[in-house]
């Protein structure tokens, strides 16, 4: 009996257990769990799998804080047909997908699984069993890779992208696609272009959810164009980034004419084309992205943004401008330098008066002798 639990088998004292994993953990360091495990059931090897998982909990040097951990480990030693079990959440390895979409259907804190993946629990419940040399009851999900991809916080990965990849059944969960069910790509630009002419002045098309969601479902989507979604200090840059992916999935989708999209894509623009330092540049670029949206296209709309020769020229431009500020206002400053000792100044500038009259005088001398010559000639 533990906790007022009957107990007559190894998955059954794991159940028990996980009701209070303090008292569970008091109940594993004083021994009374090993005891039990030995007299009742006479399974040595789980008996001293369970000691192994403990002794190696305290040595990683894990406070009270870690206690869910600890047991979760210990739960898994203790039974070797028992599910992992943390913190209130339990499942299989195999049914971390699920388990992580209806989390984000139901708008539910994704920490939890996040942790069981950060923490190898899944990876161990399949180590526990290649010791024991017996067969999984459940197909062997690979959770490393899940895991480095929720480590990289960038568009297209974290959590959201691992739960696409564990999870193909799941559609797209992207707060702005909440009336749509989008499971493929196709799928996506019909549900963005219907919810553009809503969307287009508050929100930006390519989200957290729909960056994972395309990496996944879109193959054809390179990962280049999405290393400048999250470019907090270049807003310009991430914009056209914007306008790239949308451009990208037209073009592979073989959608002709997206008249909303492009119109998203010209409200997005608008960052960019303000990068441009040369009024006149801005304008050429503005009429021509109208002429693109028009005709419904984002990849023309990539194009006028993304051309070097206008970019190249506005920044040559923009130096040349520094240069001749720079030098204008190096001039201003020796002059109220000057102007702060009138004496010298007069001085300076009578010399400099009296040089250009002479070269006047020397000019109209010399062109008077000239003609003279000519004359006589």
């Amino acid at each position: 009996d533990f906790d007022g639990n009957e107990v007559w088998t190894a998955r059954s004292l794991s159940l028990a257990l996980s009701g209070d994993t303090v008292a569970a953990h008091r109940l594993i360091e004083n021994g009374e769990v090993e005891s039990w495990m030995r007299r009742a059931l006479g399974e040595k090897n789980d008996t001293e799998m369970l000691v192994m998982e403990f002794n190696h909990s305290n040595a990683s040097g894990r406070g009270p804080r870690d206690i869910d951990l600890t047991f979760a480990r210990c739960s898994m030693a203790i039974s070797p047909d028992s599910p992992v079990r943390f913190k209130g959440i339990t499942m299989l390895p195999a049914g971390v997908g699920t388990a992580l979409a209806e989390s984000m259907f139901k708008k539910k804190n994704t920490a939890l699984i996040g942790q069981i993946i950060g923490n190898n629990l899944c990876s161990h419940w399949t180590e526990l069993f290649a010791r024991r040399k017996m067969q999984p009851p459940a197909p062997i999900v690979d959770l490393d890779h899940a895991k480095s991809t929720m480590e990289r916080n960038s568009f297209g990965y974290g959590i959201e992208r691992v739960l696409y990849e564990l999870d193909p059944t799941v559609p797209c969960l992207s707060p702005m696609l909440d009336k749509h069910y989008v499971l493929t790509a196709a799928d996506l630009v019909r549900a963005l272009e219907q919810v553009a002419p809503e969307k287009m002045r508050d929100h930006e098309p390519i989200d957290r959810h729909i960056a994972a969601f395309m990496m996944v479902r879109f193959k054809k989507l390179e990962d280049w164009l999405l290393k400048s979604l999250g470019d907090n200090q270049n807003s310009g840059k991430a914009a056209q980034a914007q306008i790239n992916i949308l451009a990208s999935l037209q073009e592979k989708m073989n959608q002709p004419v997206l008249p909303n999209l492009a119109r998203w894509a010209a409200v997005l623009s608008q960052t960019a084309i303000d990068r441009l330092h040369n009024r006149f540049s801005r304008e050429k670029m503005t009429k021509q992205i109208e002429e693109h949206v028009k005709a419904g296209s984002i990849i023309g709309i990539a194009t006028v943004l993304d051309n070097p020769a206008i970019n190249s020229q506005d920044q040559y431009g923009y130096s040349v401008a520094q240069k001749r500020y720079n030098r204008i206002a190096e001039e201003i400053q020796n002059i109220e330098e000057k102007l702060q000792n009138p004496q010298e100044f007069r001085q300076g500038y009578g010399h400099q008066l009296a040089s250009v009259a002479s070269g006047i005088l020397g000019s109209i001398s010399l062109f008077i002798i000239v003609g003279w010559y000519a004359l006589k000639g």
